[in-house]
């Protein structure tokens, strides 16, 4: 695990001493200059090798933010509803899920931004918390809605490893307190 979120830092870090070594070789022609400059810029490329391999749970979670959205872009009610728990919640939830795809289109504009996840201690909770702004029209209607819109999903990481959704808190896009809109769903 990275010091810092991604692996940029360390590798401009790393590309400046390189680059530094370099100017200091070509200054004073001295070979410990340049094999040192030569392996910092070389570890620039580890350094990308291993943030490519390495896979964060919080990595995951994004990933399934992605796909869940997707899924639900697409109208995969089943898809969809495979990142939500099967506990009494996340029943309900796929129900609530199932009626509002059903009455609303949500269109390919979507575009999803400001995610991030925060990751508890013992690393079996995540938060993702994202903004969703896109168009969304009533099946059958010809006006579209469109606006921004914020949620912080509450995930579970379940005994099989799977991560899965036990909590959707909508939020208000402007200052971020928490919205009733989609717990009507959910009575």
């Amino acid at each position: 695990m990275w010091f810092t979120e991604t692996a940029w830092p360390p590798i401009l870090i790393a590309a400046t001493i390189g680059v530094g070594f370099l100017l200091k070789w070509y200054s004073v022609q001295r070979m410990i200059y340049l094999i040192t400059g030569g392996v910092f810029l070389a570890s620039c490329l580890v350094i990308y090798a291993v943030e490519v391999s390495v896979v964060t749970e919080a990595e995951v979670v994004e990933g399934h933010v992605s796909d869940l959205t997707g899924a639900v872009v697409e109208g995969d009610i089943e898809q969809a509803q495979f990142y939500f728990a099967d506990n009494p919640y996340g029943i309900v939830v796929k129900f609530a899920l199932d009626r509002i795809l059903s009455i609303y289109d949500i269109k390919p504009d979507l575009e999803i931004t400001d995610l991030y996840v925060t990751m508890n201690e013992p690393m079996t909770e995540a938060v993702s918390h994202f903004r969703a702004n896109g168009s969304v029209a009533g099946r059958g209607e010809v006006a579209m809605r469109s606006g921004p819109t914020r949620w912080e999903l509450t995930w579970e990481k379940q005994a099989d490893g799977q991560w899965k959704i036990v909590h959707v808190q909508q939020l208000n896009p402007i200052d971020g307190t928490r919205v009733g809109w989609f717990d009507r769903y959910l009575r």
